[in-house]
């Protein structure tokens, strides 16, 4: 590693946690991974999606999946909330559209606010009587950036 490399790094290292007891907060926890499927991957029409999740206290993890060409419409998963287990990991199966349907495939790892999380069971709630048509992209945690994963149907 270069000096001015290995300097601005320790610069970095440094000014972290003073910029956070200057504020008088800490960073937050908050992390999602997909660690199954890899980006790319052959799928079927459903099949299973894991991963790891740090979520803080007041969050909550929600998976959603989308046919990419709709870029606006989303399906959440797992008829709701997806539990993390002691160790940090979830496991769930993710539908992939419906059975005609090829293409590539997102599937997004979010970590939402309560009133985001009672406003997705709300949608899975009603989902059935009006026939599962999609909803946005939910607002995450700020600092909880969203996971997108592609996958190809074929």
């Amino acid at each position: 590693m270069n000096k001015s490399l290995a300097f601005c790094l320790a610069v970095l290292l440094l000014a972290v946690p003073q910029l956070s007891s200057q504020t008088g907060q800490s960073p937050k926890a908050c992390v999602a991974v997909i660690s199954d499927p890899l980006p790319g991957s052959p799928v079927e029409e459903r099949g299973p999606v894991s991963g790891t999740a740090k979520v803080p206290s007041g969050g909550h993890l929600w998976i959603l999946a989308h046919k990419k060409l709709l870029s606006g419409a989303w399906w959440p998963q797992a008829n709701g909330e997806v539990p993390v287990d002691a160790k940090g990991t979830f496991e769930l199966e993710v539908a992939y559209g419906i059975p005609d349907d090829k293409g590539d495939f997102e599937v997004a790892a979010v970590i939402v606010s309560d009133a985001t999380s009672k406003s997705l069971d709300h949608w899975v709630d009603t989902a059935p009587a009006r026939q599962y048509l999609p909803t946005r992209f939910p607002p995450t945690i700020e600092g909880c950036v969203p996971v997108k994963v592609t996958v190809v149907r074929r």
